[in-house]
């Protein structure tokens, strides 16, 4: 049954259930660019570096104009030797959507820092490693959620498998 869930959760997403159902290790990979996008934002937090929120800005566009995420050709060309989890699932809008949300997260950190306003650069950067975490723990999409409310469509919620009207 938690399968099932999940399962509805990833379609919700946009991802294709025959590339899901194709590979018993998509669910994983599914949640490796959601926790590496919390490891390497917890990482700016620590350094607090104008030119690595910088960098993470840039490298987020990548997943707004392309159907993988630069976390997602991280485990492509460095970590699918080892971890052997298979291809990764292409993403969807919804993906693509928080891909941009984060790299105008990274954009305002940088600037903020510049501005010396502390606050204002890792509040949102603390969000977006929340979101991100419960993203890779329960493979459940903020965007996606907030587009079924914006959108009233027809789309199971995160925490059941029962379609909504």
């Amino acid at each position: 049954m938690k399968e099932d869930k999940e399962l509805d959760r990833l379609i919700d997403q946009g991802y294709l259930e025959i590339e899901i159902s194709a590979n018993p290790k998509s669910r994983w990979l599914t949640r490796f660019t959601p926790f590496a996008c919390m490891f390497f934002s917890t990482i700016g937090l620590f350094t607090g570096s104008v030119y690595y929120f910088m960098s993470l800005s840039i490298l987020m566009l990548i997943g707004v104009f392309s159907s993988l995420s630069f976390y997602d050709l991280l485990y492509k060309y460095i970590f699918s030797g080892f971890l052997k989890w298979g291809q990764v699932p292409k993403h969807s809008k919804h993906r693509k959507i928080g891909c941009a949300l984060g790299s105008f997260i990274f954009l305002n950190a940088a600037y903020q820092i510049v501005q010396d306003n502390l606050v204002a650069a890792y509040t949102p950067v603390l969000l977006l490693i929340l979101l991100a975490s419960f993203a890779g723990y329960y493979n459940w999409c903020f965007i996606t959620e907030i587009s079924k409310q914006l959108f009233n469509t027809k789309q199971s919620s995160c925490c059941s498998s029962t379609k909504t009207s």
